[in-house]
């Protein structure tokens, strides 16, 4: 799925669609399951394609879950607009910040330590 108008795309693991045809995005992951709730860069992964299947289906999205493979119990994540809205600054963000070559004002080890780009841009 993606939206070229945001120019991100993305692979969800899996769409449950409900009797009451709502659309609920499921993301499974490998790494280590957290105990009280999932870290914002996972909640946000899962808005971002909250976002995507929005615009695939047409059906507003509410609610995702994740799934960590060593847990038992599924993360229910409630899926607001503020979240979608902080999904689509995060890109845009992130697209001036490839245009100019520069690095995030405010990096942080604890904030940073879920991101892949960390490595690249130094941040711990």
């Amino acid at each position: 799925m993606s939206r070229e108008d945001l120019g991100f795309s993305g692979r969800l693991d899996v769409l449950v669609l409900t009797k009451y045809a709502e659309a609920v995005p499921c993301e499974l992951k490998l790494g280590h399951p957290h105990l009280v709730k999932p870290p914002i860069w996972d909640r946000m992964q899962l808005a971002s394609y909250a976002i995507l299947v929005e615009k695939a289906f047409n059906k507003t999205v509410r609610r995702g879950v994740i799934f960590y493979m060593e847990q038992e119990k599924p993360h229910l994540v409630n899926i607001n607009w503020g979240m979608k809205k902080q999904v689509e600054e995060a890109i845009k963000k992130l697209r001036e910040m490839i245009l100019t070559e520069s690095r995030p004002d405010n990096r942080r080890a604890d904030y940073c330590k879920g991101c892949w780009y960390a490595r690249v841009c130094g941040s711990y």
